[in-house]
């Protein structure tokens, strides 16, 4: 996960195949089994994360279904 450690409640985590994009992706679970797919954004395309989360706020206003967001540490380059 980029050198950082996973942020709480997480314990576990399984990278997933990445795409096109600089982002990488995880598979993440809790202590008791539940489990989120966690995004992490390089350093220098870290801005790109809150235009993203931008579009998914947007989209959940006009009724587009999307996934939750759980977390989003500020500054992190992460969401869950």
């Amino acid at each position: 996960m980029d050198g950082h450690q996973l942020p709480a409640p997480w314990v576990r985590q399984q990278p997933l195949v990445g795409d096109a994009s600089t982002r990488s992706y995880s598979r993440v679970w809790d202590s008791h089994g539940a489990s989120a797919i966690l995004v992490c954004y390089p350093e220098d395309n870290r801005w790109q994360i809150e235009r993203d989360l931008e579009v998914r706020a947007w989209c959940e206003l006009h009724g587009v279904r999307v996934p939750a967001l759980l977390e989003h540490p500020p500054g992190a380059g992460l969401a869950v």
